[in-house]
């Protein structure tokens, strides 16, 4: 993964790469610890690239980050 992410030219911050994935880690549609069940993503690296949202169909779960 961190070689893919060297590809990509923006990342978000440390702060909101981790308050990403605390709300990653308490949702329900998380599976294998890592993957998002909604988009397939490693939550990681979605989490880590500004431009990306929550794929959850009720709504933007990152909204407040």
């Amino acid at each position: 993964m961190s070689d893919q992410l060297a590809l990509e030219p923006i990342l978000a911050d440390e702060v909101t790469v981790s308050a990403r994935l605390a709300i990653c880690n308490r949702c329900p549609s998380l599976t294998a610890e890592h993957t998002c069940a909604r988009c397939g993503c490693f939550i990681q690296f979605r989490a880590s690239l500004p431009y990306k949202r929550c794929p959850d169909p009720d709504g933007d779960r990152w909204q407040q980050v």
